[in-house]
């Protein structure tokens, strides 16, 4: 199976619009007042999650540039950061 191959410069804008959806699914998820939206929302924010970090951790054949991992790894945690929150807003609906 060969992986789709990447400038530097389109792997800068699937980080940024992966990012981007991130943060929307999160602002509409209405994590502290828990809807029925709101589990589908906290789905999809996961798998945004998950496939940020395939995508940050795929096998290569040549390695990024340093500015490229510095921002994937801001863009990634800050999203993983973003699923945290979702996770302790739900949870402290229910406390």
């Amino acid at each position: 199976m060969t992986t789709a191959k990447l400038s530097s410069k389109q792997e800068l804008w699937c980080w940024l619009a992966f990012g981007a959806a991130g943060v929307v699914i999160f602002l509409h998820s209405h994590t502290f007042n828990v809807v029925a939206a709101t589990y589908l929302y906290g789905l999809l924010l996961l798998f945004v999650v998950l496939f940020m970090f395939g995508f940050r951790f795929r096998k290569k054949q040549t390695p990024d540039p340093k500015w490229l991992i510095i921002i994937a790894n801001l863009i990634l945690f800050g999203t993983s950061g973003l699923f945290v929150i979702y996770l302790l807003g739900v949870l402290t609906w229910y406390a």
